[in-house]
């Protein structure tokens, strides 16, 4: 879903700017940081929370919650994809 995203971040031009790009397979956060013009590619989202104001969180539903957290306890705005999660518990 993050490469469905980039497109809706493109549209934001001058109000939003793409900085980083995260995904397990690292190739992938290149090819996505390089098509949507971004600085940086990592292959672990933590590596970027020091250079970015906010998150779009666009991953396998189980993970939402670690990662959202995680994100806010590093002072991000997060943007959560939907569903925020698996269970209503």
């Amino acid at each position: 879903m993050g490469r469905a995203h980039l497109g809706s971040l493109a549209e934001l031009a001058g109000q939003a700017r793409l900085v980083a790009a995260a995904d397990v397979v690292e190739q992938r956060a290149r090819d996505a940081a390089q098509a949507a013009g971004a600085e940086l590619a990592v292959g672990d989202y933590r590596q970027l929370l020091d250079h970015v104001d906010a998150v779009l969180v666009a991953l396998l539903h189980h993970l939402h919650h670690a990662v959202g957290v995680e994100c806010l306890a590093a002072g991000k705005h997060v943007l959560m994809e939907k569903p925020l999660a698996v269970t209503d518990a």
